[in-house]
């Protein structure tokens, strides 16, 4: 700035100086004078990159000039133009001077005005990263940590500059995944454009898989320009691997008896370590028996060991107990070790299969065998009791052999009598002996009832061995007791003495001896009422206590019994014995009242209401049947003022009755009810009927029901409560309390007080009955007539404690180890209580005896003090240690439990139990068995989870525990007595597996934990553990709706959000097994929406519902427990179905479209159908009832006429003079009857043509002759059969070649078919049935409209199919609406009752019937 000063000081000056007059200096717009200008280093030379501005003060003209070797200027236009390539990597900038020159004026020289710039070159990404000191490699040790840094000597550069040279270093993992996936590597940045490539490892290298990796790297600026290159990573080897046997593992087939020195395999082994093995050494380990060898050890020159594994001088035999033990299997180890360095080591397992040689013989576990076998024995039954083996310590086929019967003189009947089984064996085999014809065994015929035969086995029909069998046949019970008939019926009068006779039944037994005596019970319901001899079969009536008379027609008037025969074998034979008990005239005839009053007014002449006695007779038919007749016996009156009708008991007053008939004005007459039997027995009754009006009204009580409360244990006497009654015509104190029902022995009521107090020798006990209900009568003291009420009184009984606590079980066992710690819990004793506030309190008492490990009594004054071992928590019940264990001094201590009732009452003070508790002292020691953890000798529980429903009798669970003597398992176990009360839990007791007896139900079980104890039993030592169960609860209950299936009726105009109806289901599992979630299923689903929780169903938004699409929406509602999902959720779905009720909401609906043509020639007489047009509305009932109308004001009006049912279009005036060759259009019309009332209109275009020539004849192309269309019965109405189609040979533009279609014989409007006259579409109208009709016979008849028409006809079958729509019905017998069936008693199971059947008039699979009770 200082020189441009200077220059302006050089210019102006002068001007100054010469006269006023100057030129001023030119200027530089701003944004003309390139200020903030800068170029992109990528602007191509020529190019116009900026424009100078400049003005002069005077106005002349100004000039530009730009300076330097990149730039140039026009001098008039200001236009700056480059002129010589740009690169920011060489010059970040231009320097340069512009300059803006003005013209002259006044005779003073222009004036220059300079400004020097330095424009800015702007980076462009035109340098892509560079790698530098390439190529790059290094070597890094197979031990190298992961995560350490291993190379970082990669330089990268980029000359670009800012984002363009920020560069992200990575690895290629498409070209070098292994390498990428090894080697982690990253930029460090250094400086601009300058950056540190640095790879670190990844994870462990080893160089025994790898020794060397490629790592392809690419380096990306901002401007995503790359470059790649290369890095080569040699690996190390160090000492970090065992040797390794390159041929392992080892197995081979060696037959047994190989001779010494027999090559078996060869073995390659090498060190692990590659880099710088180690010598091996080879040797064999676990060859026990010595059977084989290595030889030819040598070493190769890539540092490998061969040698060669031969059989020993020991002879190899596959009966070797430790072959045999494993399968004939032998196997070993080979191992190499390193000779220096680290020393490691390996082995692999040589297996050796031994092979078998046929070098032993079959032979039979016995010589001799004996058997007793019953002469009754079944064909194909095994001998008892033969236990004969034969066996052949060979294996395979060697070890087979054959096995047949052989008797000295009598081999083929012996071979007819039994036969030996199996015929061909393999080894170690168990011989059975079937009896193959069991007639031939005779214990009564000598030359039957003994046999003696050999058993042989053989081997290459070559006899090896044999053993004798001898069979001795027992006698048999074959025979079973005969009865003569298979049924006996007797009769007894019911008044039968103790001891009469009703009969005999005898049978009779074939066998002899005891076999063949019968013994003879009876049984069944009522057989108690009976005796039978045992050795007689003689049936008399049985003693029934002081009774005189035993049975009772009226109680039951037939015994349907069973006698039963046994003979001394014990074979059974059965007969019904029925016995009818005879009617006898036993019983009176009982009245209902033990008295009859009422109460007339003066000069009454009958009874209002009737007076009516009424008795009733218990005995039968033969007895009269319970028919009473009644009569009047006397009366005080001398003259007959009443009548009975001696068949309804209703007496009639004859005469109008006085108050002074009698002394006391009540009338007493005495009525008889004698009943029909014989000899007749009768009852009689007082009637007692009081002239006068009755004004005597009831007493009535404080209240209609007592409540009272009184303690159980309420001595006798003691108050309970009062009641009481008012006469509200009389005197309180004459009123007389009576107890009505409900007080039994228990309550007495005062009838003078009304007090109700506890009877004498009542015995109340809440824990039997804890309330009682009461009904007390209050009667007045009317002199004539007693008026009465009444009222219930409820007693309660308040709880005492007086009873008892009680021990579970009589004695308890536990088990400790004598290291157990003080406080440590053995066991828990448990004691109930019935009554309400019981507190128990548990202690232990004397005497307390131990015994030592011998058995010896320990002394109590011995110096351990055994009767502090234990105490026990006095709460719970909890039995602890709480001394000093010793097995040594005591190793079983038995002592007393008490439970006391703190809360007993002071009347009831000593309620208390006992118990004995039995304590087994376990030594301590290593030596006995150990269970699993988490169970230890101090510790010794386990706990186990099982899922309820396990099942039975599986193996669930083990308890084994290991000897640590003999290092393996236990092979004893028991499970200690009553630890397992309900035996859910079963213990084998050789493996120690449990498994469960019974289910476990998570649902049903109060208990979630179930406890038992096991004994692990290894010789003379035991040890103990407590066997903890916790039940789990699993997903085995699917939800449960409410409802099987769910039914609604619904608008189909309703929309969102109407409520349709709310489903429900429950879950019987726990926590989220038993949470129930609710969603939609099925076709329409989309049209609702469910509450998930809830179950509420509600029509969907946006939602429409139509009926004629859908008029039944069947959705599925699907409930599911476990909302979290999962394989375990079990789901539930039912059916909701929603019948859609219909609302006038559509319009006739136009077949073709609405668009119909047909053609009509000028002469056509008046009535001739035109065509037919059809519409149906989808809408139900009268909203669905179409009928048609042509509309007023056409060009046609009054030309054509339409039938409003058919739509058939008919000529109705003349056409003459119509005719043209442009069509008219006519508009019909269809309307439904709905309210409101829809409609649609349809177009006809009619072409009305002058008469020609019509030659052609319709053709058909469908159907063809004898064809047959089908159709199920039940179809809705309109749906499609058969499509009818024909041609004409005449245009189709005409009326000659437009085809009609009908029927020959138009059906009438409830015919099944109709046919569409324009498209030939014959549809159902009305109901088809296949069971009333299978098949129809159509004619339907193709017809031009030509004059005259030319028509053809053609006959179509139409068969009706089957539908599932009858239901079966059973076959009635006789017009029964029901079928009897008879089975005697105690049938056995599966016995065949009887047959029903039934019939389905449907066909094929819809007429199968399946059966089932319900």
């Amino acid at each position: 700035m200082v020189g441009l000063r200077i220059f302006f000081i050089i210019f102006i000056l002068p001007s100054l100086i010469v006269s006023q007059q100057q030129n001023r200096p030119p200027e530089f717009l701003p944004g003309g004078d390139m200020k903030e200008f800068a170029l992109p280093e990528d602007t191509p030379e020529g190019s116009t990159v900026y424009t100078l501005k400049g003005r002069d003060p005077e106005g002349t003209d100004v000039t530009f000039s730009v300076s330097g070797d990149y730039l140039s200027v026009d001098r008039n236009s200001g236009v700056v133009s480059l002129v010589k390539p740009l690169d920011r990597e060489q010059i970040s900038s231009i320097e340069t001077i512009i300059t803006v020159t003005d013209g002259q004026i006044f005779g003073i020289e222009p004036n220059t005005v300079p400004i020097r710039l330095y424009i800015p070159i702007l980076d462009v990404n035109d340098n892509k990263p560079e790698f530098r000191r390439t190529p790059y490699r290094f070597r890094v040790s197979e031990g190298v940590s992961p995560g350490a840094t291993l190379f970082s000597e990669i330089t990268i550069h980029d000359a670009d500059a800012g984002k363009n040279a920020e560069v992200t270093l990575s690895c290629d993992a498409e070209q070098t995944p292994e390498s990428c996936a090894t080697f982690d590597v990253r930029e460090a940045k250094i400086g601009e454009g300058n950056y540190m490539g640095v790879i670190s490892l990844r994870k462990p290298l080893d160089y025994e898989k790898k020794t060397k990796y490629l790592l392809k790297l690419k380096a990306e600026d901002g401007g995503a320009l790359m470059s790649r290159t290369s890095v080569e990573i040699n690996v190390d080897d160090i000492q970090d691997q065992p040797p390794v046997l390159l041929n392992a593992p080892y197995s081979a087939s060696v037959i047994e008896g190989s001779k010494p020195g027999l090559r078996i395999l060869d073995i390659l082994a090498r060190d692990g370590d590659l880099g710088h093995p180690q010598t091996l050494k080879l040797s064999l380990e676990g060859d026990d028996s010595g059977y084989f060898a290595l030889e030819n050890i040598r070493n190769s020159e890539d540092e490998t060991v061969n040698a060669t594994l031969v059989t020993s001088s020991v002879t190899l035999d596959r009966e070797d107990p430790i072959i045999v033990q494993n399968g004939g299997i032998y196997s070993f180890h080979i191992r190499a070790d390193e000779l220096s360095g680290r020393r490691e080591s390996t082995r692999s397992k040589v297996v050796i299969v031994v092979t078998d040689q046929d070098d032993q013989k079959p032979f039979f576990n016995l010589a001799k065998a004996y058997v007793e076998v019953s002469e009754n024995i079944a064909n194909g039954t095994p001998l008892p009791g033969l236990n004969l083996i034969v066996s052949d310590e060979d294996v395979g086929e060697n070890a087979r052999f054959s096995l047949h019967l052989e008797g000295d003189h009598m081999t083929e009947k012996i071979r007819e009598v039994f036969e030996v089984f199996p015929k061909e064996a393999v080894g170690r085999t168990p011989v059975i002996i079937k009896v193959k014809n069991g007639t031939a065994l005779d214990f009564e015929d000598p030359l039957a009832n003994k046999f003696l035969f050999k058993v042989v086995v053989s081997q290459n029909s070559e006899e090896i061995s044999s053993s004798s069998v001898y069979v001795n046949v027992t006698d048999a019970n074959d025979n079973a007791p005969m009865f003569p008939f298979p049924s006996y019926r007797f009769s007894v009068e019911e008044d039968a003495k103790a001891h009469t006779s009703i009969a005999s039944v005898t049978a009779n037994d074939s066998d002899s001896g005891s076999f063949g005596d019968v013994t003879y019970s009876i049984k069944g319901f009522g057989s108690e009422k009976f005796l039978v001899n045992s050795t007689s079969g003689a049936i008399s009536v049985a003693p029934c206590g002081i009774r005189a008379a035993c049975l009772d027609f009226e109680h039951q008037n037939l015994y349907s019994l069973t006698l039963s025969g046994t003979d001394g074998g014990g074979r059974v034979t059965s007969v019904n014995v029925f016995i009818d008990v005879l009617d006898v005239n036993d019983n009176p005839p009982s009245f209902d009242r033990v008295e009859y009053r009422r109460t007339v007014d003066e000069g009454a002449s009958y009874f209002d209401p009737p007076l009516v006695v009424k008795a009733s007779d218990v005995d039968g038919k033969e007895q009269g049947g319970g028919v009473v007749t009644y009569a009047i016996r006397q009366g005080n009156t001398d003259d007959r003022a009443f009548v009975i009708d001696s068949d309804t008991g209703e007496i009639s007053i004859t005469r109008p009755l006085s108050h002074l008939d009698t002394p006391s004005s009540i009338y007493t007459l005495t009525v008889r009810a004698t009943d029909a039997g014989t000899p007749p027995k009768h009852s009689d009754i007082r009637v007692l009927i009081t002239v006068g009006r009755d004004k005597n009204r009831p007493p009535r009580f404080s209240k209609q029901v007592y409540f009272a409360k009184i303690s159980e244990n309420s001595d006798p006497g003691t108050h309970v409560v009062t009641v009481k009654a008012r006469d509200p015509d009389g005197s309180d104190s004459a009123i007389i309390y009576q107890m009505g029902s409900g007080g039994g022995d228990y309550f007495l009521l005062d009838e003078k007080t009304g007090e109700i107090s506890v009877s004498k020798g009542a015995v109340l006990d809440r824990d039997v009955e804890q309330n009682f209900q009461l009904t007390v009568i209050a009667l007045d003291g009317g002199q004539e007539t007693q008026q009465s009420s009444s009222a219930l009184v409820n007693i309660s009984l308040t709880d005492i404690n007086n009873k008892q606590p009680a021990f579970s079980k009589k004695s308890y066992v536990g088990h400790v180890n004598e290291r157990s710690s003080e406080g440590e819990i053995i066991l828990r004793v448990e004691a109930s209580d019935p009554d309400e506030n019981s507190l128990l309190s548990y202690s232990i008492t004397e005497p307390i005896f131990a015994y030592d490990k011998t058995g010896v009594t320990v002394k109590e004054n011995s110096p351990y003090k055994f009767a502090d071992a234990f105490s026990v928590n006095a709460s719970t019940g909890e039995i602890f240690v709480s001394g000093r264990l010793d097995h040594n001094e005591a190793a079983v201590i038995v002592f007393g439990i008490l439970v006391v009732d703190l809360n007993a009452n002071e009347d009831y003070p000593l309620q208390n139990d006992t118990s004995e508790v039995t304590i087994y002292v376990q030594i301590f020691s290593d030596k006995n068995p150990i269970f699993p953890p988490p169970w230890t000798p101090l510790r010794p529980y386990l706990k186990v989870s099982l899922k309820e429903e396990e099942p039975i009798d599986e193996k669930l669970f083990s308890v084994a525990a290991k000897d640590p003597v003999s290092g393996r398992a236990v092979r004893r176990y028991e499970k200690v007595a009553d630890s397992d009360p309900q035996n859910i839990f079963s213990l084998d007791p050789l493996t120690g597996q449990v498994s469960l007896n019974s289910k476990l139900d998570y649902e049903e079980s109060d208990n979630k934990e179930r406890t038992f104890d096991v004994l692990a039993i290894a010789g003379d030592r035991t040890s103990q553990a407590t066997v903890m169960v916790e039940i789990k609860d699993v997903n085995d209950h699917n939800p449960q709706f409410v409802e099987n299936e769910y039914h609604t009726r619904l608008e189909e105009d309703v929309r969102w959000p109407k409520t349709v109806l709310q489903v429900s289901a429950t879950d019987e599992d726990t926590g989220e097994s038993g949470e129930v979630r609710y969603k939609l299923g099925g076709e329409d689903k989309l049209l609702f929406v469910i509450n998930e929780t809830s179950g509420k169903i509600q029509v969907a938004r946006g939602a429409h519902l139509d009926r004629e699409l859908t008029p039944t929406v069947n959705l599925e509602v699907t409930a599911y427990d476990t909302p979290s999902g999962g394989v375990n959720q079990r789901k539930t779905t039912v059916i909701v179905t929603i019948e859609l009720i219909d609302v006038n909401d559509e319009v006739p609906i136009w077949s073709n479209g609405g668009h119909y043509t047909t053609v009509v020639p000028e002469n056509t007489p008046i009535g001739t159908v035109v065509t037919q047009v059809e519409a149906s509305d989808p809408d139900l009932g009268v909203n669905g009832l179409v009928t048609y109308r042509i509309p007023e004001s056409q060009e046609l009006d009054g030309l054509f006429d339409i039938n409003s049912d058919t739509g058939v279009i008919t000529v109705k005036s003349l056409l003459n003079g119509k005719g043209r060759s442009d069509p008219y259009e006519l508009t019909v019309r269809a309307l439904d009857q709905g309210t409101p009332q829809q409609f649609s209109e349809a177009s006809v275009t009619l072409f009305i043509g002058d008469v020609s020539i019509n030659d052609g004849v319709p053709v058909f192309i469908r159907p063809k002759p004898n064809e047959v269309a089908t159709v199920m019965e039940n179809s809705p109405d309109g749906t499609a059969v058969f499509q009818v189609k024909a041609i004409d040979a005449d245009s189709s533009e005409t009326a000659n070649g437009k085809i009609v279609y009908s029927f020959l014989e138009s059906p009438a409007k409830e015919g099944p078919f109709q046919i569409d006259s324009n498209t030939g579409l014959i549809t159902t109208r009305g109901k088809l049935d296949r069971e009333v009709r299978e098949q129809h016979k159509v004619v339907v008849v193709a017809q031009d409209l030509g004059r005259p028409p030319q028509l053809k006809s053609r006959i179509i079958y139409i068969n009706v199919t089957d539908a599932d729509d009858n239901d079966p019905v059973f076959v009635k017998l006789s017009g029964k609406e029901w079928m009897e069936l008879d089975i005697e008693e105690e049938a056995a199971a599966g016995t065949i009752v009887g047959y029903v059947k039934a019939v389905d008039r449907d066909i094929g699979e819809n007429a199968l019937i399946d059966y089932k009770i319900t």
